[in-house]
């Protein structure tokens, strides 16, 4: 257990953290975010948007990273969802980072401890055969053209089947989607099952490739005891429950501290429910808006009880009241209306003036991609989303890389496997099925320096429009590609067009700028003013609240979607340090709302008619 290992964390060790992380003069509180530094046994954290709970890791782990080496040469594991949150850590750390960053400990994503320690390891004992790809977006992109497939397309259509429901089950060892299994006897199922043939799997796929090796290797569970005495799991709302299951059946709470870091209320990528289990920590003070945003939030949280604890705001921001912009049907959100009336409304609280941080505006919905209902594209028509075939490209994958290294072995790496991956979408080339094949085929031993030119100046320069030209160029001339590939291959190794999404995605208008974006894609932010755009799926999200919003009194039973609608509005609500606007069509249920709630809504509401 770690606190066998540590001993009790002392108020000097925590101002040293405070010195390094917190601005000076400023401390921890002693009622929340001390408790959680100093405790070392396994436990569940639930803090609230805004509330620093990033930076208290932190500070527990500057603390302990002190003490390195730990007795028994033990380690700390630290899971995150994103490159981006280690990335932070990091940052945070600075050169401290160093030690924590080494063995015994382990820093990274859940998805890649995952994938190292259970899902790559079955899966080579399985097929003897290294894993290529994980990557729900690739794999996505070569099911896209199943329109292709003759038969097998007309039962998917017939049944609805999208291309991210289909699935590898890796114990029946059959192609499902949903609860329907795709039969061997179509003669397009080996081209369904050519990604796998290829070793592309998703991360679902992965994750039960884990489950499997945990199952069969149960001593996997000692091993893991023996090397590290703390786990912290941070946005543990985030992890599916296949995950969750895995965490729990991989660390034995008995030998090691287990913490899990989130906030339930913030579960929007349909991640396990009932994860914070006593003791259970709260840290409910944020340090991003003020007590009038604190006390809406506390209306719309879901599984809110009289005992739930009241949210706390940041005594030293003003946050304005929210704001309703009420429209009539589909004509009050046409020509940027909803928008532009945010604007006004910035310009009117004197929010776009420049003080020491450039402020942040945002117009957020639910549902970014354009079909017959409400969408964001209604609000704003040039908005443009990422889609799976754009993270599929060479440009997409280096950037994201990028944000690790910057070395040539790994973009060469990188474009190596996009290159390969082009060979099997288009059935050439086929005895160069990996990297060694690559670098052992003739003609590439021969111009090696040559290829490896072409990377470092790809990395050198920031204009890399050449790159896929020049790329093609050396393939070509050592005889991997003809003169008809052209076009398609260079597509693939574009820079995708994030430059252009973003320029299309930010709207400018009296010197007031608007980034448009989703709500899932803002997880996290922190803006100067948030505009929460209603759209709809399956029903309009903000009139499917609204007794939430408009009620004094609020319903205690609690709505049913999935994921939870609170949790959307709840984490699109909660982004703004100063003006929150709610964006809503004026229905019949929200003027007969409006009407007999009328007292309440003028105390707590701005209303805005368009």
């Amino acid at each position: 257990m770690a606190e066998e290992i540590f001993e009790p964390i002392t108020n000097e060790e925590i101002k040293y953290a405070e010195k390094i992380l917190l601005p000076e003069g400023q401390t921890f509180d002693e009622d929340e975010r001390r408790k959680i530094i100093r405790e070392l046994k396994s436990c569940c954290v639930e803090a609230c948007p805004g509330s620093g709970k990033t930076t208290v890791l932190i500070a527990k782990l500057i603390i302990l990273a002190n003490r390195m080496p730990l007795k028994n040469n033990k380690g700390i594991c630290v899971l995150t969802h994103t490159n981006v949150a280690i990335e932070e850590i990091k940052r945070k750390l600075g050169a401290k980072s160093d030690v924590l960053f080494k063995y015994p400990n382990y820093f990274g994503t859940l998805q890649s401890f995952i994938d190292k320690y259970l899902a790559i390891p079955c899966y080579k004992e399985k097929y003897k055969k290294n894993v290529e790809m994980i990557d729900d977006a690739y794999v996505n992109s070569i099911y896209s053209k199943i329109k292709y497939w003759g038969s097998l397309h007309s039962t998917f259509k017939r049944c609805k089947v999208e291309a991210n429901s289909i699935k590898y089950n890796f114990e029946s060892e059959e192609y499902t989607f949903g609860n329907i299994k795709v039969n061997k006897e179509y003669k397009e199922y080996q081209w369904l099952n050519s990604r796998l043939e290829n070793n592309y799997i998703r991360f679902s796929e992965a994750t039960q490739l884990g489950s499997i090796y945990l199952e069969k290797y149960p001593e996997l569970k000692k091993l893991f005891s023996d090397r590290f005495c703390l786990v912290m799991v941070d946005e543990m709302q985030d992890t599916k429950e296949e995950d969750y299951l895995i965490l729990e059946n991989l660390f034995n709470k008995e030998e090691m501290s287990v913490q899990y870091i989130g906030d339930s209320n913030q579960n929007i990528f349909q991640g396990v429910e009932n994860w914070a289990k006593n003791p259970i920590f709260t840290i409910t003070e944020s340090k991003r808006y003020g007590q009038v945003l604190a006390d809406f939030l506390c209306h719309i949280r879901k599984n809110r009880t009289e005992e739930s604890p009241s949210l706390k705001g940041n005594n030293n921001i003003s946050t304005h009241k929210p704001h309703i912009i009420l429209f009539e049907e589909e004509d009050g959100v046409n020509d940027k209306k909803v928008i532009n009336e945010f604007i006004k409304i910035i310009r009117e609280k004197n929010l776009n003036q420049e003080g020491e941080k450039k402020p942040i505006f945002k117009a957020i919905g639910n549902i970014g991609k354009e079909n017959k209902n409400r969408t964001i594209p209604i609000y704003y028509k040039e908005y443009l989303g990422s889609n799976d075939e754009e993270k599929t490209n060479f440009g997409y994958l280096a950037g994201k890389e990028l944000k690790k290294v910057s070395k040539n072995k790994e973009i060469m790496n990188l474009a190596i496997k996009n290159i390969i991956a082009f060979f099997k979408l288009k059935n050439i080339n086929e005895e160069i099925k990996n990297k060694s094949c690559f670098y052992e085929y003739p003609e590439v031993k021969e111009s090696l320096i040559k290829f490896k030119k072409i990377i470092y100046e790809y990395l050198k320069s920031e204009n890399n429009e050449a790159f896929p030209s020049k790329l093609f160029e050396y393939l070509k001339n050592v005889e991997l590609l003809k003169e008809d590939n052209r076009i398609e291959f260079i597509d693939n190794f574009k820079t995708p067009s994030n430059t252009e999404i973003k320029k299309n995605n930010f709207y400018e208008k009296d010197g007031v700028i608007v980034e448009i974006a989703t709500v899932h894609s803002v997880k996290g932010e922190t803006h100067t003013a948030t505009l929460y755009l209603e759209t709809f799926n399956r029903c309009y999200d903000t009139e499917k609240i609204a007794d939430y919003i408009f009620k004094k009194k609020k319903p205690n039973q609690q709505i049913s979607s999935k994921p939870n609608q609170l949790n959307i509005t709840y984490v699109g609500f909660s982004r703004p340090t100063d003006l929150l606007c709610i964006a809503m069509q004026n229905s019949e249920k929200i003027k007969e709302l409006i009407e007999k709630n009328k007292e309440y809504i003028e105390q707590t509401y701005e209303v805005r008619y368009l």
